[in-house]
This record gives C-alpha cells, sequence and structure tokens, in this order.
C-alpha cells in the first residue's frame, strides 16, 4: 500500500514543504558552488543597501527633511542660496563635482548674449532638430513637432529636455560653446556636452569588446577624447540616418548595452564638473534677455511679496540631479539657489524625481 496515502493530510502536506524546503536549500548550494559564495553575499549585500536607500527616501516628506538630510551630506550634495553675491546658506558650494542640466545655464547665457547683439530669438528652428537628437529605442519616438524659435528651444533645454539641450548646443556650435566658461567669466566651470553624444560613446558596439570593456576603454580615455566623441556621436544624430538605423537595432532589447550600476559610474566619471556657487553666481547676476530666458512672470501671490519674476528648472541623469532656481525682487538682489546632487542613492534620486521635493524646497528658499 501507497504509505503516502495512508498520511492524514496535515502529515502530508508538512512532508511536502519538508521536501520542498530541501530542494530550495540544495539550489541555493548548488548555485554557491557554480558561482561563488562571494558572488551571492555580494547580492545580498546590494539588496540590504537597497533597503537602507529606500527607508532614507521614504523618510524625505517635507523640504524642511530635505533641507536636513542635504545638510548632513556634503560629500553627496551642494547647495547654495545667493542674494547678489553675498551667501546665504551654504552646504559644500564650492566643491567640483560632476553635473547634469547645470551645464545648459552656459547655453542660455550665450544665447542671450547674442540676443543683447541684435540676434532675433524669434527666428525659427525646424522641429525636427530636436527629435534627431533623441535616442532610439531609449527615448519617447516623438514626431517631429511643430517648428520652436531660438528662445522655445532655449526654454525647452532648460526644462531638462535634453535632446533640446544638445540640439541648442550644437546650434550655438561647439567652437563657441567650448570657451563659454571663459567667455561668461567662470573659469571654474567645465563647458556644455552633449549629453546623447556621450552616453553613446559610452558603449558603441563598435569595438570587439563586451559593453562593460568598451565602457573600460573609454573612461581611460583623457576627457578631451572622450569630448570629441561625444560630440561625433551628436552630428552623427543630427545628420547620418545609417547611424540612427544602426542605434535602433543596438538598443532594441537593452538600455544603452550597460547596467544601470554601470551607467552610474560613467556619468560621474565622464559628465561635465562644476560648483554650485559659481552657478549660483552665473544666476544672481542675470538681467536683460538672459534673466527672461530662465524665468517667467511671477504669479499675483508670489508678486504681491515683491518678486517680480522666478523660474525653477531641473536636471536629471544617472547618478547625478540639479535644481536651479531665481527669483527677481523689485527692491533687492536677485536670489538665486542651487542644488547639485551626484553619487546620491538612487532610491533618493527616483524619489526626488517622482515627488518634486527638490524643486518645491528650491521654490521655497526663493521665496523666503
Amino acid at each position: 500500500m501507497n504509505q503516502d496515502a495512508n498520511q492524514a493530510p496535515e502529515t502530508r502536506l508538512t512532508t511536502r514543504r519538508v521536501m520542498v524546503g530541501l530542494l530550495v536549500l540544495s539550489l541555493v548550494a548548488f548555485a554557491v558552488a557554480a558561482v561563488g559564495g562571494g558572488t551571492i553575499s555580494a547580492w545580498l549585500s546590494d539588496a540590504e543597501a537597497r533597503r537602507a536607500e529606500a527607508a532614507v527616501a521614504d523618510s524625505l516628506r517635507t523640504t524642511d527633511d530635505l533641507l536636513a538630510w542635504i545638510t548632513a551630506h556634503p560629500d553627496v550634495a551642494s547647495l547654495v542660496v545667493l542674494d547678489g553675491d553675498s551667501v546665504q546658506l551654504a552646504v559644500s558650494p564650492a566643491t567640483t563635482r560632476p553635473v547634469v542640466g547645470l551645464p545648459t545655464l552656459q547655453l542660455a547665457a550665450e544665447l542671450s548674449r547674442r540676443a543683447d547683439a541684435g540676434l532675433d530669438l524669434s527666428v525659427i528652428v525646424p522641429g525636427s532638430v530636436v527629435e534627431k537628437q533623441r535616442l532610439p529605442e531609449l527615448e519617447p519616438d516623438v514626431p517631429a513637432g511643430d517648428a520652436l524659435t531660438l528662445a522655445s528651444l532655449a526654454r525647452a533645454a532648460l526644462e531638462d529636455d535634453r535632446a533640446a539641450a544638445d540640439a541648442l548646443l550644437l546650434t550655438l556650435g561647439r567652437a563657441d560653446v567650448d570657451m563659454l566658461p571663459q567667455t561668461i567669466g567662470l573659469d571654474s566651470l567645465d563647458a556644455a556636452v552633449p549629453i546623447g553624444g556621450l552616453m553613446v560613446a559610452w558603449s558603441s558596439g563598435r569595438m570587439a569588446l563586451s559593453p562593460a570593456d568598451e565602457l573600460a576603454a573609454f573612461l581611460n580615455a583623457d576627457r578631451a577624447a572622450q569630448r570629441d566623441s561625444a560630440f561625433a556621436r551628436s552630428l552623427a544624430l543630427d545628420n547620418s540616418p545609417s547611424f540612427r538605423a544602426e542605434l535602433t537595432a543596438r538598443y532594441r532589447h537593452s538600455n544603452l548595452r550597460l547596467t544601470a550600476r554601470n551607467q552610474r559610474r560613467a556619468a560621474l566619471a565622464t559628465f561635465p564638473l562644476g560648483r554650485a556657487l559659481a552657478y549660483g553666481r552665473l544666476l544672481s547676476r542675470a538681467d536683460g534677455t538672459f534673466l527672461r530666458l530662465v524665468t517667467s512672470q511671477a504669479p499675483s501671490d508670489i508678486a504681491s511679496q515683491g518678486i517680480t519674476r522666478i523660474g525653477v528648472h531641473v536636471g536629471s541623469g544617472p547618478a547625478l540631479r540639479s535644481v536651479s532656481g531665481l527669483a527677481s525682487r523689485e527692491n533687492a538682489a536677485n536670489r538665486a539657489v542651487v542644488l547639485s546632487l551626484s553619487d546620491a542613492p538612487q532610491a533618493v534620486l527616483d524619489h526626488l524625481e517622482n515627488s518634486g521635493l527638490d524643486r518645491a524646497m528650491v521654490r521655497d528658499l526663493l521665496l523666503r
């Protein structure tokens, strides 16, 4: 007689659970033997780190929470509040770190300089110049829209539209863009670089190497060579249909052919370097066309506080995030706020992206 059949249902269930448990344990033991205990330990360590990061992100519920966290983490965060040239609040303001979004302020400043010298910002730019800079398969495939003016292209770039920023950069021309830190009197800043072209260059797919090894080779190149590669690929996106077709095939089933960890590593190593204080000074001195580009007329509830114009802009990328803001005041100097995060926990960056808490904090600081 079948011995299992004579067992009570509860006993049979317990027996099967034990057998399943033994099977799972044997599979884990096999996995440890196959890949090594170190790999399993690393995986468990990563999982624990992710849980800790999630707990930190969950604790950031108000703008005061975020300000306290920034103050406690000057290793990953820079923050400066300026009234004119006078520093009102600072957390690692002069630390040089990789930045995202902030270099677009250089482009807006240069476009404004040209406008003040006579360039008409109502000049039409075909919508296709932006769409050509979108990375196929990785960014929304938006049909080329209506034509843009130069002014609206700049405002789109300031609103974290990476393709618009790259299109504006190419429109201004590399020769002038490379000289912008000197032109605007902020030599401590790296010049803007086309971020789409840079990300493509991380793993071009044209070398007989794995994506990770290809990235390592790119990171070993000097920054001038990396910059050349970024511009070359951005220009190819603009004028080479065959290059776009190649990228479409390459990215159809993978995200830049790189893991999220390697994308963070690449961004931290290759994005332009900058300082929150330098960008704060650029904003606090804004007037004329530049002021009008980076701000809009203050709504009535804010205007009643003596603020005539206000603007807040966000930049985001792997491992990086920035928020910059400017308020023009009737009877006082401009107030500028710049926040720059680099190598912050990914859960925190995701939380800020989804909640807009950092944007709200910068706006609060502008109004205090």
